[in-house]
C-alpha cells in the first residue's frame, strides 16, 4: 500500500501521526515498542519508522489478521510483553496528555497497583463510533452514571493479560477494549479510571485532521529563527532553513516544511506547509497543505483546507472563463 494512503502516515503539523505518537512514548521513557500492522500496511510503515533508533526505541513489528480487532492486537503483543506494564495505542491517533504521568498512575498513592487505567473522555457525535460509548466507567469498584468514550491509548499493568486470557483467547470475538474492560472490572481485576482532554484520532474526516492539526501547533516550538527580507513573519512559526519567502505575510502558529516556495501570499494561523509546496499569489489560513501542491493566484483566501499531495489549485486569466476540476475519489469542493 501506498504510504500517503496509510492513516498511520497522514501528517498533521508536517510530521506523520505515528511519528507524534512514538514522540510521547519517548518521552513517558518507553524504549521498546511493538507495531501491530495488517500486511497491507507493514511495508510503508516499516520504512519510515525502522528500528525505532531516531526515538532511541526497540521497535518491531508484529502482523495481525483483521484491523482493528483488539484481540488479535493483545495476541500479537502477549510474547513481546512478557509479563510487564504496557501501553496499547492507535497509530493514528493522538494523546496529547503526559503519558509519563500517565504510567505513573498504575501504582498511585501507593496503593496495590492497578491492572487496567482506563483512558476516557467525553465524546459526543462523531467521536462516538470510536467502537466505546457504551463504557460505563469504572471508578473506585462502582460504575458511573455518565456515558464516556473509551479513548484510543490505554494502560494496562502486569497482571492485565493474566486476567483478559480467557477473554480474548475466547471463540467469542473480543470487539473493543470497552466490553473486555468492563468485563474485568465486574471480575477480580483492578481497574481505575483517569478521564483526558487530549485525545484525537483521524478516522479520515479531514475536519478531524484540522483539529488534530490545530492541537499539535498550539504547542509549537518555533525553534531559532532568521529574519526573511522582504517578508513580515508574526508569532510562533517554525521554516525549515531551505524554504524561500519573499513579499509575504506568515502569522503563526505556522509550520513550513524543506524546498517550500511562497511568493506574494499570506499564510496565516493553524496552518501546516508540508515539503516542497509552491505558493504564489495565494492566502491560505486553518489549513494543512500536503506535500508538492501548488497554490497559484487563487483569488481568494483559502480557509479550513486540507490540500492533497501533488495537488494544485491555480487560476487561469485566459478567456472563456471556466471552472476546470480534475477530483479524485472522496473529494469534497465548497464554493463561497
Amino acid at each position: 500500500m501506498d504510504r500517503r494512503r496509510t492513516r498511520h502516515m497522514v501528517p498533521v503539523a508536517n510530521k506523520p501521526i505515528l511519528f507524534h505518537a512514538l514522540d510521547s512514548m519517548a518521552a513517558a521513557g518507553i524504549t521498546d515498542v511493538a507495531i501491530a500492522v495488517g500486511a497491507d500496511a507493514e511495508e510503508p510503515i516499516a520504512e519510515a519508522v525502522g528500528s525505532g533508533a531516531p526515538w532511541g526505541m526497540h521497535v518491531t513489528y508484529t502482523r495481525t489478521e483483521g484491523a482493528g480487532c483488539v484481540a488479535a492486537a493483545l495476541l500479537a503483543a502477549e510474547s513481546f510483553v512478557d509479563g510487564h506494564p504496557f501501553v496499547v495505542q492507535h497509530g493514528d491517533g493522538l494523546l496529547r496528555d503526559d503519558l509519563g504521568a500517565l504510567l505513573r498512575s498504575l501504582e498511585a498513592d501507593g496503593a496495590e497497583p492497578s491492572d487496567a487505567v482506563l483512558l476516557v473522555h467525553g465524546a459526543t457525535g462523531a467521536r462516538r463510533r470510536e467502537g466505546s460509548a457504551g463504557l460505563r466507567a469504572v471508578e473506585n469498584g462502582r460504575f458511573a452514571t455518565g456515558r464516556l468514550a473509551m479513548a484510543g491509548a490505554q494502560i494496562f499493568g502486569r497482571g492485565f493479560l493474566d486476567h483478559a486470557a480467557h477473554h480474548i483467547h475466547a471463540d467469542q470475538p473480543v470487539l473493543d477494549l470497552a466490553s473486555l474492560a468492563t468485563a474485568l472490572a465486574r471480575s477480580s481485576a483492578r481497574v481505575s479510571l483517569r478521564r483526558i482532554d487530549g485525545w484525537r484520532r483521524f478516522d479520515g474526516d479531514p475536519n478531524v485532521l484540522l483539529d488534530m492539526n490545530r492541537v499539535v501547533l498550539d504547542d509549537l516550538d518555533p525553534g531559532h529563527g532568521r529574519p526573511w527580507p522582504g517578508a513580515r513573519v508574526e508569532g510562533r512559526v517554525s521554516i525549515h532553513p531551505s524554504a524561500h519567502i519573499e513579499s509575504s505575510v506568515i502569522r503563526g502558529p505556522v509550520v513550513i516544511g524543506p524546498g517550500v516556495t511562497i511568493q506574494d501570499a499570506f499564510v496565516g494561523p493553524y496552518t501546516s506547509i508540508g515539503e516542497g509546496v509552491r505558493l504564489d499569489g495565494a492566502e491560505i489560513e486553518n489549513s494543512i497543505v500536503f506535500p508538492g501542491a501548488a497554490l497559484l493566484h487563487v483569488g481568494a483566501r483559502l480557509e479550513s483546507c486540507v490540500i492533497g499531495r501533488d495537488a494544485r489549485v491555480e487560476r487561469h486569466f485566459t478567456v472563456p472563463r471556466a471552472m476546470r476540476l480534475h477530483l479524485g475519489d472522496s473529494t469534497s469542493v465548497m464554493l463561497g
